[in-house]
């Protein structure tokens, strides 16, 4: 039997999650990022089970978060080099959702690293602003 992450079950799982986030946030925080860059669709049940999450678990999500954003393996821009990769357009309105519904978490990481990238002379990442 396979499980699915739905609208009907985000609490059972928002707290499963939470639990798990004390033992090994990285691990679980890079999954979830990883999957939410590939399947847009888990956005809004993975934010609405997102807030059974500690302040320090909400930390390290930031994190892990900044790194997927920073990382230097990945291309901004799809091939035609005029359109933003679909992985850059999941991260930043899973960001967009995400600091929507839990304002509590910490934004100064997030601003920093935009800022650091527009002194750089790299725009794209003011993607994650609009959303």
């Amino acid at each position: 039997r396979r499980r699915r992450l739905s609208k009907e079950n985000t609490k059972q799982y928002g707290r499963y999650l939470g639990k798990i986030t004390h033992c090994n946030p990285s691990v679980v925080f890079d999954t979830i990022l990883g999957q939410i860059q590939a399947y847009d669709n888990l956005i809004v049940p993975v934010v609405e089970m997102m807030k059974y999450l500690t302040p320090l678990s909400f930390d390290c999500l930031t994190y892990s978060l900044l790194s997927h954003l920073a990382s230097p393996a990945k291309t901004r821009l799809k091939e035609d080099g005029l359109n933003v990769s679909l992985w850059m357009q999941s991260l930043s309105s899973f960001c967009g959702n995400l600091y929507k519904k839990h304002p509590t978490i910490e934004l100064v990481g997030l601003l920093q690293y935009i800022t650091n990238t527009l002194k750089s002379g790299q725009s794209l990442q003011l993607l994650v602003l609009r959303d």
